[in-house]
């Protein structure tokens, strides 16, 4: 069972900050795929 898991609330802002200016310059199908890859690689490193 994967370790539980947040992030800090500097890294949520960032995250937010990363996806807005992507949406703005690719377009959402792009900021979709940018936004699943973080978290994705995140649980993977919980899960060990």
């Amino acid at each position: 069972m994967p370790k539980a898991w947040r992030l800090t609330r500097q890294a949520e802002r960032s995250l937010v900050e990363i996806a807005r200016w992507t949406l703005a310059t690719f377009g959402p199908r792009q900021a979709e795929a940018y936004e699943a890859e973080p978290v994705a690689r995140c649980a993977a490193i919980a899960s060990g």
